[in-house]
């Protein structure tokens, strides 16, 4: 969104050796008043921060599907190797 800003300054000076004496006798004056105005060229910050969750999303589901994956080859794996179907003898 772009910014307006009034910008007021104002400054008093001396130059003296001491520090009493300069400020007893500030005769330097200046002012400045203007606008400052600014353009933010984009949403850098918020645009990269979304990129990155969206990738961390989508790494997070890639994980969880290849984890369902090998749990459910694991679990095939233990019952061929328990024996879990019906023995020849059984049948």
């Amino acid at each position: 969104m772009p910014n307006l800003d009034i910008v007021l300054s104002g400054e008093k000076s001396a130059s003296t050796d001491t520090l009493g004496e300069a400020l007893g006798s500030m005769d330097g004056s200046a002012f400045f008043a203007g606008l400052a105005f600014s353009v933010p060229l984009q949403n850098s910050s918020e645009k990269f921060a979304s990129e990155a969750a969206k990738a961390s999303y989508t790494k997070q589901q890639h994980d969880y599907n290849a984890a369902r994956i090998t749990s459910k080859n694991a679990l095939q794996q233990y019952i061929v190797a328990r024996g879990c179907y019906p023995r020849q003898s059984e049948r």
